[in-house]
């Protein structure tokens, strides 16, 4: 969402599905962002689950803040 804000786009690309167990409890609106996230190594999991459902730590959004910093994102 934030990209869309700014008025940006990623050049989205997914080579492959995620392999993390709990995928389909994902909601249906985050799931390309979710997909694309952990296909380009922004979100890595924990002991195979994404958990959806609990909320990121300040650590673990800094860490996916400063991952998407190495992809490529056009204005």
């Amino acid at each position: 969402r934030a990209v869309k804000k700014a008025g940006l786009e990623l050049d989205i690309e997914i080579d492959k599905k995620a392999e993390l167990t709990d995928m389909d409890s994902v909601s249906d609106y985050a799931k390309e962002a979710v997909e694309f996230l952990i296909a380009k190594g922004a979100i890595k999991g924990t002991n195979g689950k994404f958990n959806p459902k609990e909320f990121a730590t300040r650590a673990e959004a800094a860490q996916m803040i400063a991952r998407l910093n190495d992809y490529h994102i056009t204005p």
